[in-house]
């Protein structure tokens, strides 16, 4: 049985206890053997010869010595740290075939990869979570609290988790991932520091997470030294490998992986190899929650190392720039996909990808020539954290953006500006949004006669149509339906001079509901229909849900319940896909309305309560 998993994880932790629980089912007892000071194969069998005190005959090897002395024991043979001799995993294979009744547990951060081998890769301690408050007494009882609690308490006796300490405690669990070797050595500075103030310094961790009993190993003297023993056993090519790969936050997946190892000076090493020799040796590890594609995440205590020899190394700026410009183009793809067919599968892409995105933003933000690219990226997102339920979030990267560059790149600033007053739509802001489209159509305006580049002219006009689709929803907003159809009227008429259909089915999906508004249901339901087609033509769940929802209200007004009930099936079948909360509310309160109106109150309330529910949270 091999316990895998990286240095600091507590594997030598786990086998112990292993070891000593089934201690009483070995006639003859348990052996560990320690290879942490063995970096050479073949001086494996001698360390367990040595331990377990078996000499070499004249005329037997090693091996067959041990297999004199084994052959009929009833022995647990613990080999610790194996993993910087894997290359003589063979000759224990050899001892077990030879051996009946041994049974050996392996801890390594590699698996052995010979026959018979059970892997067992160690999680990490059990921790509180961030979201509830909870007593020093309950968070005592999390393993990674208890740990915290006897190391602070073995170099300070008096130590006390309080309702004074119990907050920043627990925050060191959750920000050193559970590794019980970076929590010991965290508690360690316990003796000199309190709580609060080693978890305000956690950002230097590398530096204050030092152990200074005489007897630890040297790989256990700092963080940074457990996690160097693992680097330190890799070929150059698989060092430089990790190190780029650091980079990324969150997961990542093979694609985005190979983009950054192609950059500048390529790994000679084939990325997917080299990947799978690092999951070997657990400093990645496949993403268990992602079947769709392999993605693979680094734990933020290994990454923060191997960002470390980014540095040391010279690769860093350049790693970086890489970096962003991957997911920059990314979100490029994504942008006119999120109104197409495969809007849900581009949102879920994003999704996984959300920890990556807001890097390039922080990079792109934070850089001197990125002005360019930060007005687009932030821009680009909005259609995503909008469907996403991320506005506020995405309100802020906009605002950032937009207040770093207020003259540059006029068409990259109209598409920040459109962005950011969507999004004040959507949190009601209705005067805000109005600023940022009524200074975008300005924008434009004084620009188009300017612009000597077609391509530019045609996105010019493109911004000039949606910034008077972006004007009628606002009005229509605000329950002025005159305005609301003036403007929505001016941005069909230029949507379809550009046969521009995105824009023609968002404009004529308003001008149903102003016709809705005004009930005037024959025009509604026939703005509705055409919308619809449109939708359904671009494959866009979303808009097709939008407009079966409405015919199901025009509907349910006629007094047509039976249709209005299938429409708002239909509807809801389309708007579950992409989970926006706001859609579903809206949703559960027009199914609310039929119920009530069908005199079901008890049904009416639950669908309320339902809407009630997500509005709240929005």
């Amino acid at each position: 049985l091999t316990l895998v998993g990286p240095g600091g994880i507590g594997k030598t932790r786990l086998a112990l206890a292993v070891a000593s629980h089934c201690v009483s089912a070995f006639q003859d007892g348990v052996c560990f053997v320690s290879l942490a000071s063995i970096r050479e194969a073949h001086l494996v069998l001698p360390a367990i010869a040595q331990t377990l005190d078996v000499r070499e005959g004249a005329n037997t090897t090693v091996a067959q010595s041990l297999q004199a002395r084994l052959y009929d024991k009833q022995l647990l043979l613990l080999l610790d740290n194996f993993e910087q001799v894997l290359d003589a995993a063979p000759r224990v294979g050899e001892l077990l075939m030879a051996c009946a009744q041994l049974k050996v547990l392996v801890t390594s951060r590699a698996a052995l990869q010979v026959r018979g081998e059970q892997e067992f890769p160690v999680p990490v301690l059990a921790l509180p979570d961030r979201k509830q408050v909870a007593s020093p007494k309950s968070l005592a009882q999390f393993a990674t609290v208890d740990l915290f609690i006897q190391r602070a308490q073995a170099v300070n006796p008096a130590f006390r988790l309080t309702e004074a300490n119990a907050a920043a405690v627990a925050e060191i669990c959750q920000r050193l991932d559970g590794l019980p070797l970076a929590i010991e050595l965290a508690a360690a500075s316990s003796k000199i520091l309190p709580a609060p103030v080693i978890l305000a310094r956690l950002a230097e961790r590398f530096e204050l997470l030092r152990s200074s009993a005489r007897d630890a190993p040297d790989r256990q003297r700092t963080l940074h030294a457990s996690i160097g023993w693992s680097y330190d056993l890799l070929a150059p090519e698989e060092q430089r490998l990790f190190r780029r790969l650091s980079v990324f936050r969150g997961s990542f997946n093979l694609d985005a992986a190979e983009a950054l190892c192609t950059a500048a000076t390529p790994c000679a090493l084939p990325v997917l190899t080299g990947i799978s020799s690092l999951v070997d040796k657990s400093l990645l590890k496949p993403h268990p929650e992602v079947e769709t594609e392999p993605r693979f995440v680094m734990l933020e205590t290994i990454r923060e190392f191997g960002l470390k020899q980014l540095a040391e190394t010279g690769e860093a700026a350049e790693m970086q720039q890489a970096y962003a410009a991957y997911f920059y183009k990314l979100v490029q793809q994504a942008e006119r996909q999120l109104w197409g067919a495969e809007i849900a599968a581009w949102v879920q892409r994003l999704d996984m990808e959300i920890d990556n995105l807001r890097a390039a933003l922080t990079y792109y933000m934070d850089s001197a020539q990125g002005a360019e690219q930060r007005l687009q990226l932030a821009g680009s997102l909005w259609r995503f954290w909008e469907i996403r339920g991320y506005s506020l979030e995405g309100r802020t990267w906009l605002t950032k953006a937009l207040d770093q560059d207020p003259d540059d790149y006029p068409l990259s600033r109209w598409l920040t500006l459109h962005a950011a007053g969507n999004l004040a739509s959507d949190h009601g802001d209705y005067a805000v949004a109005r600023k940022y489209y009524d200074e975008s159509l300005k924008l434009l305006q004084n620009l188009l006669p300017h612009l000597p580049d077609p391509a530019d002219v045609r996105n010019a006009r493109y911004g000039l149509a949606n910034t008077w689709l972006n004007l009628g929803n606002i009005a229509l907003l605000q329950s002025n339906c005159e305005e609301a159809l003036a403007f929505s009227e001016e941005a069909l008429a230029q949507h379809r001079q550009l046969n521009n259909k995105i824009g023609m089915a968002l404009t004529i999906n308003n001008l149903a509901i102003i016709a809705l508004q005004q009930s005037n249901y024959i025009r509604a339901e026939t703005l509705s229909r055409e919308s619809l087609a449109l939708y359904q033509e671009l494959g866009d769940d979303r808009g097709v849900g939008w407009n079966l929802e409405r015919l199901g209200t025009i509907a349910r007004q006629r007094g047509d319940y039976p249709t209005a009930a299938k429409f708002y099936a239909a509807s809801g079948e389309c708007l579950e896909k992409l989970a926006n909360q706001a859609d579903m509310a809206t949703l559960f309160l027009n199914l609310g309305e039929l119920a009530r109106q069908q005199d079901e109150p008890k049904k009416a309330e639950t669908h309320y309560r339902k809407g009630l529910a997500l509005a709240k949270a929005l």
